[in-house]
């Protein structure tokens, strides 16, 4: 275990390093917003380091300098392609809107404090896995960087480790010449269909050789030359499970199915059942026995509150996408990544009984497309898998089987009908093909990119300078330091009940209430909070308030931001209308200005917003 373990963190510094200094580099780019010079620069600059990763596949010999200098050659592709477009603002892919809201207000509630903690819940551990974001929040604090600021370094450079790290799983299943050009292909996916959620694409890019390395682990009948690749597979599952819940699942379902089909192959073989069996499921212990640990680290917290809490039940799952709602099919689509997908289609289907690599990608590939159909039958229950989150798992494992199966064709070739240069010609049309689909990464990424140079800062103005006083944002830095005065404590111990929950993202605020059910703590009860809410604003008088706040269910509010309209004070709260789409309806719940006139509040008018701080 001790080289493949040391290569791996070699790999992780050399690409996070690397990552780094371009990023830093990028930043200094003097160019007015728009501009074409990044997309110039884009093109110009990934075309060498793609010129220069097609140099080290064709290598005759290649020594072991090659490999960090591939961990190196990787981390830049995918730092230029996501750096550039996001050269001039300090946001990531986003900004602070939408679901990047609530990833940035996990990663800046965790900068504030090594707690582990709900991103959004006083005194609530964790629902969502809390690790990549925990790992981030300790690197910002350690830094002195606040935790908005932190997020587009720290997803960039996780996007370009992943690449490395992905190339040196490779080189465990492949030569290091295929193993590269996995790696490439893997980077180029993720750029176009992971990038968003950089740590879902971190399990989403290594699970298919993880995939190969466990068949291999599942299938083998030596003992002695599988324990290395269990514990290796083991702490896969434990990553998954402190990363992402849904791929924790989805990958402990693959590896018992790649056990089933390891016990079928040992039964067709051998002609008996028990000792396949047996087998595998020692080896499958061995594998949880591995991951327990990791996954107790992050679950154990709630797991725990959620016991004595009787495992009240939540709306994570309930949301269904106009992507969720059809199959991806990217072997038809007419590109060269789908041309890639349509050879790695057909391979998985001929190869798939005698190849070590195809049998378990295409385990992998239907399981993918099991999990889609699984979450059509949960709509019964009315619930899904969230089998949209799938869609980069299906491309990258098609992909890369397309790399196996143009591997595989050249090998048979019988060389009389290979001509000198054929490899040349297979790198230069790759190159070309790798150019294309970089560059129009950008494009793909547009309406996130816009969002990232669209958002406020906690200045009041955007990252290209605009300030319109008509625009709440505008006004973010301002309400800040209204509520740093009212309240005079940490912005940890402020507890809000907000209209605008950016502002949860820019400040370690606790909340009274998350943003939408989804991503709402099952242990906070989301429904019974905005019933609270909703018996406040019916209160008589600023007395009768104050003693609804005091006596109430759950810590109140100490800061309330809310809008001024001519009927009243609005705070915005949501409510799950599943299987609608949108499945989340937004309502206003309205409190007259007389509730917050009596001693017991403090208010000041910010532009649109009333600040009520109790006093």
């Amino acid at each position: 275990m001790r080289r493949p373990a040391l290569e791996l963190a070699a790999a992780v510094v050399v690409a996070a390093g690397t990552s780094v200094a371009l990023q830093h580099l990028v930043s200094r780019l003097d160019s007015p917003v728009p501009s074409n010079v990044p997309a110039t620069l884009l093109t110009g600059g990934c075309g060498l380091v793609l010129a220069a990763l097609v140099g080290i596949v064709l290598l005759s010999h290649p020594g072991a300098w090659t490999r960090p200098l591939a961990w190196a050659t990787l981390s830049a592709l995918t730092t230029l392609v996501l750096a550039l477009p996001l050269y001039a603002t300090r946001y990531y892919l986003g900004g602070i809107s939408v679901d990047q809201s609530f990833r940035t207000q996990f990663l800046t509630r965790l900068t504030a404090s090594p707690e582990l903690a709900d991103m959004n819940y006083a005194d609530t551990p964790p629902f969502y896995p809390a690790a990549w974001f925990w790992f981030g929040g300790r690197l910002a604090a350690f830094l002195g960087a606040q935790g908005w600021e932190f997020y587009k370094p720290y997803a960039i450079a996780t996007m370009a480790v992943t690449a490395a790290v992905a190339f040196v799983l490779w080189t465990r299943v492949q030569s290091q010449r295929t193993a590269l050009v996995l790696a490439v292909v893997t980077a180029i996916v993720g750029l176009r269909f992971g990038a968003p959620e950089p740590y879902t694409w971190m399990l989403a890019a290594t699970l298919p050789p993880i995939a190969i390395l466990a068949w291999r682990a599942l299938s083998r009948p030596q003992p002695a030359r599988t324990r290395r690749i269990l514990v290796g597979v083991g702490l896969y599952l434990g990553l998954s499970g402190a990363v992402y819940t849904l791929y924790f699942g989805f990958t402990a379902l693959l590896l018992l199915g790649l056990a089933v089909a390891a016990v079928v192959t040992v039964r067709i073989t051998s002609g008996t059942w028990q000792r396949g069996a047996l087998v595998a499921l020692v080896r499958l212990a061995g594998i949880a026995a591995v991951a327990t640990p990791l996954v107790l680290l992050v679950w154990g917290p709630y797991l725990l509150a959620a016991l004595r809490a009787g495992f009240p039940g939540g709306a994570a799952t309930h949301y269904l996408p106009a992507e969720g709602a059809v199959l991806p099919v990217p072997m038809v689509d007419p590109s060269a990544l789908g041309v890639l997908c349509l050879a790695g289609t057909v391979w998985l289907v001929l190869a798939a009984r005698g190849s070590r690599e195809a049998t378990p990608l295409a385990i992998l590939a239907l399981l993918c497309y099991g999990w889609y159909a699984l979450s059509t039958l949960a709509l019964v229950a009315r619930t899904t898998l969230l089998a949209f989150r799938f869609e980069q798992l299906i491309v990258v494992t098609l992909a890369v089987s397309g790399v196996l199966a143009l591997s595989d064709g050249l090998r048979r070739l019988p060389e009389t009908l290979r001509p000198r240069r054929l490899d040349l010609a297979v790198a230069v049309v790759g190159l070309l093909a790798a150019v294309s689909l970089v560059q129009s990464v950008p494009t793909l990424l547009r309406g996130y990119i816009d969002a990232a140079y669209a958002d406020y800062y906690p200045t009041g103005t955007t990252p290209t300078g605009r300030s319109n006083p008509f625009d709440p944002g505008a006004r973010y830095g301002e309400v800040i330091a209204t509520i740093d005065d009212l309240t005079a404590v940490a912005p940890s111990e402020v507890v809000v009940l907000t209209a605008d929950y950016e502002l949860m993202s820019l400040r370690p605020y606790r909340g009274f209430q998350q943003s939408t059910p989804n991503y709402a703590n099952p242990l906070a009860n989301f429904d019974d909070r905005r019933a609270e809410v909703a018996r406040w604003a019916e209160a008589k008088d600023s007395a009768d308030l104050a003693a609804r706040l005091d006596g109430g269910l759950y810590p109140a509010p100490t800061v309330f931001v809310l809008r001024r309209k001519a009927d009243g004070l609005h705070a915005v709260l949501s409510r799950d209308v599943f299987p609608a789409s949108p499945n989340i309806e937004f309502y206003d719940v309205v409190f007259r200005e007389s509730l917050f006139a009596g001693p017991q509040f403090d208010r000041r008018n910010v532009g649109p917003f009333v600040v009520i701080a109790r006093s």
